[in-house]
Protein backbone atom coordinates (compact mmCIF):
# COMPACT_ATOMS: atom_id res chain seq x y z
CA UNK A 1 0.00 0.00 0.00
CA UNK A 2 1.29 3.86 -0.47
CA UNK A 3 -0.34 7.21 0.79
CA UNK A 4 -0.70 9.65 -1.76
CA UNK A 5 -0.95 13.39 -1.74
CA UNK A 6 -4.52 13.41 -3.98
CA UNK A 7 -7.61 11.17 -3.53
CA UNK A 8 -8.08 11.25 -6.96
CA UNK A 9 -6.64 11.32 -10.51
CA UNK A 10 -8.35 12.28 -13.83
CA UNK A 11 -7.34 10.05 -16.66
CA UNK A 12 -8.93 11.33 -20.25
CA UNK A 13 -12.32 12.64 -19.17
CA UNK A 14 -12.62 10.42 -16.18
CA UNK A 15 -12.30 10.72 -12.57
CA UNK A 16 -10.90 7.96 -10.84
CA UNK A 17 -10.02 7.25 -7.03
CA UNK A 18 -6.15 6.79 -7.14
CA UNK A 19 -4.86 4.04 -7.19
CA UNK A 20 -3.03 2.94 -3.69
CA UNK A 21 -1.30 -0.10 -4.03
CA UNK A 22 -2.54 -3.89 -4.76
CA UNK A 23 -3.54 -4.16 -0.96
CA UNK A 24 -6.15 -1.79 -1.15
CA UNK A 25 -7.18 -1.43 -5.35
CA UNK A 26 -6.32 -2.19 -8.36
CA UNK A 27 -3.77 -0.66 -10.79
CA UNK A 28 -6.47 -0.41 -13.74
CA UNK A 29 -7.78 2.66 -14.96
CA UNK A 30 -11.21 0.87 -14.38
CA UNK A 31 -13.93 2.54 -11.83
CA UNK A 32 -14.74 -1.10 -10.99
CA UNK A 33 -10.72 -2.05 -10.28
CA UNK A 34 -10.12 1.41 -8.27
CA UNK A 35 -13.05 0.56 -5.80
CA UNK A 36 -11.34 -0.51 -2.35
CA UNK A 37 -11.78 -4.38 -1.97
CA UNK A 38 -11.02 -5.82 1.56
CA UNK A 39 -10.52 -9.54 0.15
CA UNK A 40 -6.78 -7.68 -1.61
CA UNK A 41 -5.93 -7.34 2.49
CA UNK A 42 -6.34 -11.09 2.85
CA UNK A 43 -4.43 -11.74 -0.13
CA UNK A 44 -1.98 -9.08 0.91
CA UNK A 45 -1.51 -11.37 4.18
CA UNK A 46 -1.29 -14.59 2.71
CA UNK A 47 1.28 -13.39 1.00
CA UNK A 48 3.21 -11.93 3.50
CA UNK A 49 2.94 -15.54 5.40
CA UNK A 50 4.24 -16.91 2.72
CA UNK A 51 7.14 -14.74 2.61
CA UNK A 52 7.69 -15.10 6.38
CA UNK A 53 7.60 -18.62 6.09
CA UNK A 54 10.39 -18.49 3.43
CA UNK A 55 12.46 -15.79 5.88
CA UNK A 56 12.62 -18.88 8.51
CA UNK A 57 9.83 -17.69 10.98
CA UNK A 58 7.56 -19.91 10.75
CA UNK A 59 7.84 -23.39 9.33
CA UNK A 60 4.40 -24.62 7.29
CA UNK A 61 2.12 -27.08 9.77
CA UNK A 62 3.94 -30.68 10.40
CA UNK A 63 7.71 -29.18 9.21
CA UNK A 64 10.56 -28.58 11.15
CA UNK A 65 11.27 -24.91 11.80
CA UNK A 66 14.61 -23.60 9.78
CA UNK A 67 17.87 -22.86 10.85
CA UNK A 68 19.99 -20.22 10.71
CA UNK A 69 18.82 -16.75 11.87
CA UNK A 70 16.06 -15.52 9.89
CA UNK A 71 15.66 -11.72 8.63
CA UNK A 72 13.95 -9.19 10.56
CA UNK A 73 10.95 -7.49 8.58
CA UNK A 74 9.66 -4.01 8.36
CA UNK A 75 6.81 -1.62 6.76
CA UNK A 76 4.81 1.23 6.36
CA UNK A 77 2.44 0.95 9.12
CA UNK A 78 -0.25 2.20 6.46
CA UNK A 79 -3.82 0.63 6.44
CA UNK A 80 -4.82 0.17 10.19
CA UNK A 81 -7.22 -2.40 8.18
CA UNK A 82 -4.54 -4.76 7.91
CA UNK A 83 -2.60 -4.05 10.80
CA UNK A 84 -5.10 -3.81 13.73
CA UNK A 85 -6.42 -7.36 13.68
CA UNK A 86 -2.78 -8.28 14.21
CA UNK A 87 -1.74 -7.12 17.27
CA UNK A 88 -1.26 -9.70 20.11
CA UNK A 89 -0.39 -9.79 23.26
CA UNK A 90 2.68 -11.79 24.86
CA UNK A 91 3.03 -13.74 27.81
CA UNK A 92 3.37 -10.90 29.87
CA UNK A 93 0.27 -9.16 28.62
CA UNK A 94 2.40 -6.60 26.77
CA UNK A 95 0.57 -5.47 23.43
CA UNK A 96 2.80 -6.22 20.01
CA UNK A 97 2.28 -5.56 16.19
CA UNK A 98 2.32 -9.15 14.75
CA UNK A 99 2.74 -8.10 11.31
CA UNK A 100 6.27 -7.31 11.08
CA UNK A 101 9.10 -6.56 13.58
CA UNK A 102 9.96 -2.89 12.90
CA UNK A 103 7.18 -0.88 11.98
CA UNK A 104 7.25 2.51 10.83
CA UNK A 105 4.61 5.46 9.75
CA UNK A 106 5.31 8.13 7.23
CA UNK A 107 5.30 12.07 6.88
CA UNK A 108 1.47 12.23 6.02
CA UNK A 109 0.35 10.16 9.35
CA UNK A 110 2.56 11.22 12.11
CA UNK A 111 -0.09 13.27 13.48
CA UNK A 112 -0.16 13.22 17.13
CA UNK A 113 -3.35 12.68 17.94
CA UNK A 114 -3.95 10.49 14.53
CA UNK A 115 -4.57 6.63 14.94
CA UNK A 116 -1.34 5.82 13.52
CA UNK A 117 0.74 7.57 16.01
CA UNK A 118 -1.83 6.30 19.08
CA UNK A 119 -1.21 2.14 17.69
CA UNK A 120 3.04 2.66 17.42
CA UNK A 121 2.78 4.41 21.05
CA UNK A 122 0.29 1.32 22.80
CA UNK A 123 2.86 -1.60 20.99
CA UNK A 124 6.40 -2.74 22.51
CA UNK A 125 8.06 -3.06 19.05
CA UNK A 126 11.03 -0.99 17.97
CA UNK A 127 9.35 1.66 16.19
CA UNK A 128 10.10 4.34 13.45
CA UNK A 129 8.64 7.34 11.99
CA UNK A 130 9.61 9.69 8.95
CA UNK A 131 10.52 13.31 9.42
CA UNK A 132 10.57 15.93 6.72
CA UNK A 133 12.49 19.53 6.54
CA UNK A 134 8.95 21.19 7.75
CA UNK A 135 8.94 19.95 11.27
CA UNK A 136 9.32 21.98 14.28
CA UNK A 137 11.75 21.13 17.10
CA UNK A 138 8.54 21.35 19.05
CA UNK A 139 6.55 19.42 17.00
CA UNK A 140 9.47 16.91 17.10
CA UNK A 141 9.85 16.81 20.64
CA UNK A 142 5.91 15.77 21.65
CA UNK A 143 6.40 12.73 18.86
CA UNK A 144 9.41 11.40 20.54
CA UNK A 145 7.83 11.92 23.94
CA UNK A 146 4.75 9.81 22.71
CA UNK A 147 6.60 7.58 20.88
CA UNK A 148 9.85 6.88 23.16
CA UNK A 149 8.15 7.77 26.95
CA UNK A 150 10.67 6.18 28.80
CA UNK A 151 13.66 7.06 26.87
CA UNK A 152 14.44 3.73 25.79
CA UNK A 153 17.62 3.09 23.76
CA UNK A 154 16.54 1.47 20.59
CA UNK A 155 12.79 1.97 20.75
CA UNK A 156 12.78 4.77 18.04
CA UNK A 157 14.11 5.33 14.85
CA UNK A 158 13.64 8.47 13.24
CA UNK A 159 13.82 8.60 8.95
CA UNK A 160 14.92 11.74 7.76
CA UNK A 161 13.54 12.44 4.32
CA UNK A 162 14.70 16.13 4.08
CA UNK A 163 15.68 16.58 0.49
CA UNK A 164 20.01 17.33 -0.78
CA UNK A 165 19.23 21.16 -0.47
CA UNK A 166 18.03 21.16 3.22
CA UNK A 167 19.31 18.33 4.93
CA UNK A 168 22.37 20.27 6.04
CA UNK A 169 20.13 23.45 7.64
CA UNK A 170 17.12 21.64 8.92
CA UNK A 171 18.51 18.63 10.35
CA UNK A 172 21.05 19.76 12.67
CA UNK A 173 19.08 21.63 15.22
CA UNK A 174 16.78 18.90 15.41
CA UNK A 175 19.02 16.08 16.25
CA UNK A 176 20.78 17.92 18.96
CA UNK A 177 17.25 19.03 20.41
CA UNK A 178 16.33 15.07 20.49
CA UNK A 179 19.36 14.39 22.32
CA UNK A 180 18.92 17.42 24.81
CA UNK A 181 15.69 16.05 25.56
CA UNK A 182 17.14 12.49 26.85
CA UNK A 183 15.89 10.22 23.85
CA UNK A 184 18.23 7.84 22.51
CA UNK A 185 17.18 7.70 18.69
CA UNK A 186 18.80 6.42 15.62
CA UNK A 187 18.79 8.66 12.59
CA UNK A 188 17.91 6.57 9.01
CA UNK A 189 18.54 8.97 5.99
CA UNK A 190 15.77 8.03 3.69
CA UNK A 191 17.96 10.53 0.42
CA UNK A 192 14.98 9.38 -1.81
CA UNK A 193 11.51 10.83 -0.80
CA UNK A 194 13.01 14.47 -0.54
CA UNK A 195 14.59 14.45 -3.92
CA UNK A 196 11.33 13.49 -6.41
CA UNK A 197 11.60 15.14 -9.71
CA UNK A 198 9.44 15.01 -12.87
CA UNK A 199 11.95 13.38 -15.78
CA UNK A 200 10.93 15.34 -19.32
CA UNK A 201 8.87 11.93 -20.45
CA UNK A 202 7.00 12.70 -17.63
CA UNK A 203 7.24 10.07 -15.24
CA UNK A 204 8.25 10.98 -11.60
CA UNK A 205 12.28 10.11 -10.77
CA UNK A 206 15.52 10.91 -8.77
CA UNK A 207 18.74 11.42 -9.60
CA UNK A 208 21.11 9.03 -8.00
CA UNK A 209 24.10 11.88 -7.57
CA UNK A 210 21.29 14.03 -5.50
CA UNK A 211 20.72 10.82 -3.38
CA UNK A 212 24.40 10.89 -2.37
CA UNK A 213 24.77 14.14 -2.02
CA UNK A 214 21.40 13.98 0.87
CA UNK A 215 23.87 10.76 2.29
CA UNK A 216 26.97 12.79 2.63
CA UNK A 217 25.17 16.12 4.03
CA UNK A 218 22.74 13.32 6.22
CA UNK A 219 25.73 11.53 7.99
CA UNK A 220 27.97 14.71 8.47
CA UNK A 221 24.91 16.49 10.00
CA UNK A 222 23.86 13.59 12.56
CA UNK A 223 27.05 13.20 14.00
CA UNK A 224 28.12 16.86 14.30
CA UNK A 225 25.11 17.35 16.18
CA UNK A 226 25.95 14.38 18.37
CA UNK A 227 23.37 11.81 17.17
CA UNK A 228 23.46 8.39 15.59
CA UNK A 229 23.80 7.66 12.26
CA UNK A 230 22.30 4.36 11.75
CA UNK A 231 21.84 3.84 8.34
CA UNK A 232 19.73 4.00 4.95
CA UNK A 233 16.20 3.74 3.78
CA UNK A 234 16.21 3.19 0.24
CA UNK A 235 13.45 2.52 -2.49
CA UNK A 236 15.09 -0.48 -4.46
CA UNK A 237 14.41 -3.33 -7.03
CA UNK A 238 16.73 -6.26 -8.19
CA UNK A 239 15.52 -5.41 -11.88
CA UNK A 240 17.94 -3.52 -13.85
CA UNK A 241 15.35 -0.11 -14.36
CA UNK A 242 15.60 2.80 -15.63
CA UNK A 243 13.42 4.53 -12.77
CA UNK A 244 16.36 6.69 -11.39
CA UNK A 245 18.83 8.79 -13.54
CA UNK A 246 22.27 8.87 -12.49
CA UNK A 247 22.33 12.63 -13.19
CA UNK A 248 20.47 15.13 -15.26
CA UNK A 249 22.06 13.86 -18.61
CA UNK A 250 20.44 10.59 -17.60
CA UNK A 251 17.25 12.43 -17.90
CA UNK A 252 16.23 11.28 -21.37
CA UNK A 253 16.61 7.59 -20.44
CA UNK A 254 14.11 7.30 -17.52
CA UNK A 255 11.51 5.92 -19.65
CA UNK A 256 12.98 3.62 -21.32
CA UNK A 257 12.64 0.83 -18.49
CA UNK A 258 10.34 2.24 -16.47
CA UNK A 259 8.48 -0.75 -14.71
CA UNK A 260 7.35 0.89 -11.39
CA UNK A 261 3.49 1.37 -10.39
CA UNK A 262 4.12 4.87 -8.24
CA UNK A 263 7.63 5.94 -6.95
CA UNK A 264 10.94 5.21 -8.83
CA UNK A 265 13.32 2.61 -7.97
CA UNK A 266 17.09 2.44 -7.45
CA UNK A 267 18.35 -0.43 -9.77
CA UNK A 268 21.32 -3.25 -7.99
CA UNK A 269 24.16 -0.67 -9.14
CA UNK A 270 22.64 2.34 -8.14
CA UNK A 271 21.55 0.75 -4.72
CA UNK A 272 25.33 -0.08 -4.28
CA UNK A 273 26.62 3.68 -5.67
CA UNK A 274 24.06 4.93 -2.39
CA UNK A 275 25.53 2.53 -0.34
CA UNK A 276 29.44 3.23 -1.14
CA UNK A 277 28.35 7.07 -0.62
CA UNK A 278 27.35 6.37 2.86
CA UNK A 279 30.46 3.84 3.81
CA UNK A 280 32.97 6.60 2.02
CA UNK A 281 30.97 9.48 4.23
CA UNK A 282 34.01 10.76 6.39
CA UNK A 283 33.83 12.18 9.81
CA UNK A 284 32.56 15.53 10.60
CA UNK A 285 35.74 17.36 12.11
CA UNK A 286 33.60 19.04 15.07
CA UNK A 287 30.85 16.96 17.28
CA UNK A 288 28.14 18.85 18.87
CA UNK A 289 28.26 17.15 22.80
Amino acid sequence: AKPRSNHSERIGDVELPVYRGDMVNGREAVPGHRQHDAQRLVRGYRAAQDIMQHLGWKAPSGQEQLTGSPAWTSHEMLVLDYELPQVRQDEQGRTFLGSTHWPWIGERTRQLTGAHVALLSEVLNPVACKVGPDITQDQLLSLCERLDPRHEPGRLTLIARMGAHKVADRLPPLVEAVRRAGHKIIWLSDPMHGNTIVAPCGNKTRMVQTITDEITAFKHAVISAGGVAGGLHLETTPDDVSECASDAAGLSQVASHYKSLCDPRLNPWQAITAVMAWKACPPPSFVSL
